[in-house]
């Protein structure tokens, strides 16, 4: 081949006889030239119209379609192309001697990703293209992330008490369910979520705040018993009484022997407090009832001719013991006082003006109960019973028995002096 000539030979075998007893050959050649030409993939240009291109040029396309959460889909096409030469026959149309292809990769892809969220494959291959590769499509798709979070129950000292985890995925919105512990209750401004959202990156453990739930008993009610919530390997103690009447007995004992009794009572109240935690109970101070939380002032009826042992008995408010007072009489010391007392000018009683003591003071005998009280009470008064007067009969006894002194003493007067005279 010369150029663009290709030079070809034509044989032809002729068979001939000479008188049938000499064979010969001869042959015949004849020349033949057809134009040609190089075409390449490479530059399209010089590819005849009647040639199929896919012969000297292959185009591979490939499509990546990322679909990233919360984003509109990332497409991506990549495209790589090999070519090879080959010659073209002007004549017959037909290629021949062909090169080899070129060569040729599409790229690798790294998935855009999203966080919590998993795609389904990280990256796409880095692929060389051959003849026989095929345009293609990928989609990278994305699966939430599992996801966890715990409801913390602590005390006031950071102790935590209880946890309950709750569980979803990326993006999703679950139902948190999940109780306070036994006997215990929320801290005032806490509160349990009813449902959580876990984002990208989950979503943090909330913190609840509880303390000792308790249950308060007040007058008249029933006291828990049993096991305690918190702790079932406890019962409940039993309750002290709630109610308390602390009283103060006046005694009068009167010059006749006669005794009057005067009582004051006041009323106390307290609550209990049983923890469901630890069983413990606890008592608040003791509170007066509403106007029986005095014990009022007395003073002892006045009589003539003696005075009461003690004058006044004070008033005493938030008493924290039963008290006993004792009151006698004792003559004055007068010459004319009679054996027997006259009426007293006025009886005994509690209304009188005198302040109230705060420290329990007062006079005479007083004898204290074991009974106590803690402090803390509101007011109250207690009446108490006013002291009878001594009888009308006292008072003629003690006339009588002036006149008898009188007339004794003149008698004495008269012995002496007929003894001065004898």
């Amino acid at each position: 081949m010369v150029g663009n000539n290709v030079t070809f030979y034509r044989f032809e075998l002729i068979l001939h006889s000479s008188n049938a007893v000499k064979l010969g050959f001869r042959y015949q050649v004849n020349k033949q030239h057809h134009s040609t030409k190089i075409v390449d993939g490479k530059d399209s240009a010089t590819i005849p119209s009647d040639v199929d291109k896919n012969q000297l040029i292959h185009t591979v396309t490939r499509t990546i379609t990322d679909n990233v959460p919360g984003q509109n889909l990332i497409i991506t096409k990549q495209t790589a192309t090999i070519t090879r030469h080959a010659i073209y026959d002007e004549v017959t149309k037909q290629l021949s001697h062909f090169s080899d292809w070129t060569t040729a990769k599409l790229p690798s892809y790294a998935a855009k990703g999203a966080a919590g969220y998993t795609p389904s494959q990280a990256r796409v291959a880095a692929e060389d293209v051959t003849p026989d590769t095929p345009s293609s499509n990928v989609e990278i798709t994305y699966t939430a992330n599992d996801q966890m979070a715990r409801i913390i129950y602590e005390d006031g000292a950071g102790n935590v008490i209880k946890s309950d985890v709750v569980s979803g995925k990326t993006g999703q919105t679950v139902a948190v369910n999940s109780a306070l512990p036994t006997g215990w209750r929320l801290v005032d401004g806490q509160s349990v979520p009813t449902t959580i959202t876990f984002g990208p990156n989950g979503h943090a453990d909330v913190v609840v705040l509880i303390e000792h739930a308790t249950i308060i008993v007040h007058p008249g009610e029933t006291a828990p018993t049993g096991p305690v919530p918190g702790d079932p390997s406890k019962n409940y103690p039993p309750m002290d009484s709630l109610t308390i009447h602390p009283t103060r007995t006046i005694v009068i004992t009167y010059p006749d022997g006669r005794q009057e009794m005067v009582v004051q009572k006041t009323e106390f109240t307290r609550t209990a407090t049983f923890d469901e935690v630890t069983g413990q109970v606890t008592y608040s101070p003791w509170v007066g009832s509403a106007g029986q939380d005095t014990w009022p002032a007395y003073r002892p009826a006045v009589i003539d001719g003696y005075e009461p042992s003690q004058a006044l008995v004070k008033a005493i408010v938030d008493p924290t013991a039963d008290a006993l007072i004792n009151i006698t009489y004792h003559k004055t010391a007068h010459d004319n006082v009679p054996d027997q007392p006259s009426t007293p000018s006025h009886t005994g009683g509690e209304q009188n003006n005198e302040q109230p003591a705060n420290d329990h003071e007062s006079e005479g005998t007083l004898s204290t109960q074991s009974q106590q009280l803690s402090a803390g009470h509101s007011s109250s008064t207690a009446a108490a019973k006013q002291l009878p007067q001594t009888g009308n009969a006292h008072s003629k006894l003690g006339l009588v028995g002036l006149a008898l002194i009188g007339l004794t003493t003149l008698l004495g007067m008269g012995k002496k002096k007929r003894d001065g005279r004898d």
